[in-house]
């Protein structure tokens, strides 16, 4: 079996390293971060990078609140995405 994950404190907030996945490819999480996060991820690759992406329990209900608030900006298309992109890049 796989070595649990040791969690590293870094000038990006937390960072859980992981030190080897099983046979299978499997990675594990403490505990804490699953109780913290939930069970369902969408893995997103960045860069050199994986990040996982926790999917919401209600995931309609959660697109509904987060677009009410890019549908009273006035920002284009284009400059919303540019931004998110660089959120992304910025994160990872």
């Amino acid at each position: 079996m796989a070595k649990l994950p040791k969690r590293s404190d870094s000038i990006l907030g937390d960072t859980w390293l992981i030190e080897e996945l099983d046979y299978s490819g499997r990675l594990y999480l403490q505990k804490e971060l699953v109780e913290d996060l939930g069970e369902s991820f969408h893995a997103v690759r960045t860069g050199d990078g994986l990040r996982l992406v926790p999917v919401p329990e209600n995931p309609v209900k959660d697109l509904r609140e987060r677009t009410s608030k890019i549908r009273e900006s006035d920002k284009s298309v284009e400059e919303m995405r540019r931004e998110a992109r660089e959120r992304l890049t910025t994160r990872s």
